[in-house]
């Protein structure tokens, strides 16, 4: 994905705070195998010279949708032998009408980006998100495909060398456990001929990468090699401890032409798609380093977005066109803004079109980022930029469905906006995701994470067609670091203090961050975390000044360690994308040990205490809400703590492992906060 350039896709999947409880398959196996016979056996895909044919052999052009989720919930969070926190991350990956609401935009391909780790249940993952649990809740999402008349691609998006976690987007794939992965997944899907595997993600290298600096990049990339380092965005490694964005660790990596050779191997036939250097924007070298598939089903692939190095018609006619004209070609990711005008799509569709190109867009995953999102809900209700651009755009084209699926709608009128070459986009804020996004800049000799993109609002939703810049690691693939678990002895409640206790409403603390720099940490307030991107901002709301995260998982703290009985006010904006979580925190003692009130990818609210680092969920309800302000209330007297919210009661929890602590946030996604009181209870 691209984890979001400056969008989401590109924000780092960072960790969260365990509050999404999300069943993992709501279909029964039996149910699968049904699905499985009764769509693919007719649906298939194939590649006949530079073209994709179906099942009659007709020539077939793709055009569809990435859907994310399956890539990064499973492995995100936790720690060495208990990572992740579902399958499809609280999405309705396992219902058939999202599918089908697909299918009625005239899809009629969807990308399913795949995590190795769950897959080959490895390197810690919870078995309730790997292994058995893993691979049928994908075969389900496949099937389901299938059956709404439309072709699966799966991707090999988030790897990881050795025994750390696969929680970010390396330059390529592994020896360890891509060969293995694919073995596996070959193996499982051969049947199924409504599928492409779609070998590597996002391939990127460095010189500084190479353990031999006279290393060629593209024979890496063909034949493997051994790199220096990897991504380990901040997670907590094997050992336990936590890590920097990148881990010096020597590895190898499988070449494109061992992944070919072993899904042959394992006897599937389906099509490969194959995706070039530089975050897949790359295909200079493509051609001159062919790989050579037995079966003659190689497809070329890029990911085009405005803002990177390939994103005009100069550079698509030098070097993907090329391409097109020996192999089938698939664009497997385009973005563009998520409000009106779009910039991007008006020149790339109909080039590719022309062309007789496959493409698809990210993402179909209802986020409130700025950029690289198609919906505002599951039913396929586009937004006003790239969704409502790409829906009219597909509806415009020549209804020819695959062999044994159902006609899609009857065509729409044509977008009216003029398709003519644009300037390339400003780079957006700084974030990423961002997802993602992330949208991106790209790591380089000497990566230094680039906080995600300020949501437009949504965390990654990443803004993105931030050009890459060689110096700044792509924001969206890469998770963000988590600040280091203290090994401190479990908390237990602290004896009550010696000192009177303040006079109920007694005001004890008040910032509007009215009189702190822009730019700055405002006084008074802590910061824990690396590139944690928390700063003073003129909002240009009625709030004037607020205290706004845009950067790496972190925890920023303020007040009085022995305050004990308080009610903490204060106004947040929060994120609503599917996999961001912001926090509130009271009785605080550490980024460790505190209680925090959590928002969760805009459709669940929770209370919960963090224990040495460990989460312990007290209560959860389902409450949607939306990135705008809301007014925040949460009382803590003796063991009870009751939380308003918008003027509304919404739970009552007890608890008596913290007896008093300052005030503080858990950030993860792009958020902001302001008018901060607290008032002795």
């Amino acid at each position: 994905m691209a984890a979001l350039r400056g969008s989401i896709r590109r924000s780092v999947w960072k960790r969260l705070l365990g509050f999404a409880v999300v069943a993992a398959v709501a279909v029964p196996a039996s149910m699968v195998a049904g699905f499985h016979l009764a769509s693919a056996a007719t649906l298939q895909i194939h590649v006949s010279g530079n073209q994709l044919v179906d099942g009659a052999g007709s020539p077939v052009t793709l055009h569809g949708a990435d859907l994310s989720g399956t890539e990064f919930a499973c492995d995100q969070g936790g720690g060495p032998t208990d990572r992740g926190w579902s399958i499809y991350g609280g999405q309705p990956l396992d219902q058939l009408s999202t599918y089908q609401a697909m299918a009625a935009w005239n899809i009629n391909v969807v990308r399913v980006p795949l995590n190795e780790d769950c897959w080959l249940n490895i390197n810690g993952v919870n078995p309730a998100y790997a292994g058995a649990a893993y691979q049928q809740a994908i075969e389900t999402e496949v099937s389901l495909i299938n059956q709404a008349g439309m072709v699966a691609i799966l991707d090999l998006h988030w790897t990881s060398p050795g025994a750390y976690a696969a929680v970010a987007q390396q330059p390529l794939p592994d020896a360890d456990h891509s060969v293995a992965f694919w073995q596996s997944v070959a193996t499982t899907f051969q049947p199924n001929p409504a599928v492409i595997y779609d070998l590597f993600n996002e391939p990127f290298l460095y010189g500084n990468y190479f353990t031999n600096p006279n290393q060629d990049a593209w024979q890496c990339w063909l034949d493997g090699c051994s790199l220096n380092q990897f991504i380990s965005a901040g997670q907590i490694g094997p050992d336990g401890s936590t890590t920097g964005y990148t881990t010096t660790y020597t590895w190898n990596t499988a070449g494109v032409q061992t992944l070919i050779d072993t899904i042959r191997a394992a006897g599937a036939s389906q099509p490969i798609l194959v995706n070039g250097l530089d975050w897949a924007n790359d295909d200079s070298g493509w051609l001159a380093n062919a790989p050579v598939d037995p079966d003659g089903q190689l497809i070329a692939g890029a990911h085009d977005y405005p803002g990177e190095s390939c994103d005009t018609t100069s550079c698509w006619d030098s070097q993907q066109a090329p391409i097109s004209a020996i192999y089938p070609f698939l664009v497997g990711e385009i973005g563009d803004s998520t409000s009106a005008p779009v910039t991007f799509l008006p020149t790339f569709l109909p080039y590719a079109t022309s062309h007789g190109w496959s493409y698809l867009a990210w993402t179909w995953n209802p986020w409130g980022y700025t950029d690289d999102v198609l919906v505002t809900d599951w039913s396929g209700t586009p937004n006003a930029g790239e969704g409502a651009y790409y829906q009219q755009y597909l509806l415009s084209l020549p209804s020819s469905p695959l062999t044994g699926e159902s006609p899609p709608p009857a065509a729409a009128a044509a977008p009216t906006a003029t398709p003519t070459p644009t300037a390339t986009p400003t780079p957006t804020a700084t974030p990423t995701p961002k997802p993602t996004a992330t949208p991106t800049p790209k790591p380089t000799a000497t990566p230094t994470p680039k906080p995600t993109a300020t949501p437009k609002p949504t965390a990654t939703p990443k803004p993105t067609a931030t050009p890459k810049p060689t110096a700044t690691p792509k924001p969206t693939a890469t998770p963000k670091p988590v600040a280091a678990p203290k090994p401190t002895a479990t908390p237990t409640p602290s004896p009550a203090l010696g000192t009177s206790p303040a006079v109920s409403g007694t005001l004890l603390y008040t910032d509007s961050f009215a009189s702190d720099a822009a730019g700055s940490v405002p006084a008074g307030w802590a910061v824990q975390g690396a590139n944690a991107g928390l700063t003073v901002t003129a909002s240009g709301s009625s709030y004037g000044h607020v205290y706004t995260h845009d950067g790496w998982t972190a925890t920023t703290s303020a007040g009085n360690s022995t305050w004990a009985n308080y009610t903490l006010s204060v106004k947040v904006q929060p994120s609503a994308w599917a996999s961001e979580e912001d926090c509130v925190a009271v009785r605080y003692v550490d980024g460790n040990d505190h209680y925090a009130f959590c928002f969760v990818g805009g459709s669940w609210v929770g209370f919960g205490k963090i224990v040495n680092g460990t989460v312990t969920v007290l209560d959860q309800v389902p409450l949607a809400y939306t990135s705008t302000w809301h007014a925040l209330s949460i009382v803590a007297d003796g063991s009870t703590f009751t939380v308003t919210l918008d003027g509304a009661s919404i739970m009552t929890v007890t608890d008596g492992t913290f007896s008093h602590g300052a005030i503080g946030f858990d950030v993860n996604a792009p958020v902001s906060f302001a008018d901060v009181t607290v008032n002795a209870s």
